[in-house]
């Protein structure tokens, strides 16, 4: 198959994506053998529910919506691909900010019923949390205004027990390197949602963590990035929590943090990201500095 023949028939299956029948091609595709073209089946569903809900017959919803869940938490179960099940869970976001918003809402509790199947077909941790993240990513820059927005938001914050229980289980040193890492970008991901009491009681584990004796890197520098987006994008990031956050960081800088940089001879992850760390802590410590000058703390 030459370059040409590619795009071409790469042409023909974007057009054919047109067209209404094209709602009836995403079981077979996903049912394919080769992961492209399940990759174009779980495409399919994302960019029809997307770009062409409109012309969906409104009394289907629900049905799509069943199914949708259905294919995706099937999908977990036999262990297809990250870029695939990616594309199912974005679908399933899309389809949530349509049909959530509402009175009555024709999708209440989304976050929590996708949970329950996903993890009722064996979904992993990991699995969880790679949904949690992108719900976090879609419902937060998709295009709402008014009742809609206030509705997805809320949706989101219903679930925040869930998802503190979900990270709280995952951010040990007993699970495997990727569930606590995929845990921490749950965390990065939903920290703008999480009302402050939600989030202090991750900050004494988080820097716990930055232990540079750990035989894995990759613990430490997971922690120091959260702490990073703590610092600089959270409900905390204007200088609250001071005891919490500012002054044990600053302690165990002056102790562990200094160690590193002394036995440091030549830059490695581990500097690297302790470096970012003093940058991303810096503007947050002066504010505070420049607040106690001036009576304020």
């Amino acid at each position: 198959t030459t370059p040409e023949d590619l795009k071409r028939l790469q042409q023909e299956l974007f057009e054919m994506q047109r067209r209404p029948e094209a709602w009836g091609l995403v079981i077979p595709l996903l049912n394919h053998e080769d992961p492209n073209v399940q990759f174009f089946g779980a495409h399919t569903a994302q960019v029809k529910v997307a770009r062409d809900w409109d012309a969906f017959p409104r009394e289907n919803a629900e049905q799509l919506r069943d199914l949708l869940v259905q294919l995706t938490a099937h999908s977990i179960a036999i262990g297809r691909g990250n870029f695939i099940l990616r594309k199912l869970f974005v679908a399933i976001a899309s389809l949530a900010i349509k049909l959530v918003p509402g009175h009555p809402s024709r999708w209440p509790g989304w976050i929590l019923s996708c949970v329950q199947a996903f993890s009722e077909q064996g979904g992993s941790a990991e699995r969880i949390h790679q949904f949690l993240v992108i719900v976090a990513e879609e419902v937060g820059t998709a295009d709402l205004l008014g009742a809609s927005k206030v509705q997805m938001q809320q949706s989101l914050r219903d679930a925040i027990p869930l998802v503190v229980q979900a990270i709280t289980s995952s951010v040990n040193r007993s699970v495997s390197i990727s569930q606590f890492q995929s845990a921490l970008l749950t965390l990065q991901a939903w920290m703008t949602i999480f009302p402050s009491s939600d989030l202090l009681p991750f900050i004494p584990i988080l820097i716990g963590l930055l232990d540079p004796s750990d035989d894995n890197e990759a613990i430490f520098i997971a922690a120091s990035d959260t702490l990073q987006e703590i610092l600089s994008k959270s409900p905390l990031s204007d200088g609250a929590a001071t005891k919490t956050l500012t002054e044990p960081l600053l302690v165990w800088l002056d102790s562990v943090g200094s160690s590193i940089i002394a036995q440091t001879l030549d830059v490695n992850e581990v500097s690297h990201s302790l470096c970012k760390l003093l940058v991303a802590l810096g503007p947050v410590h002066r504010r505070q500095h420049l607040f106690f000058n001036a009576g304020w703390l």
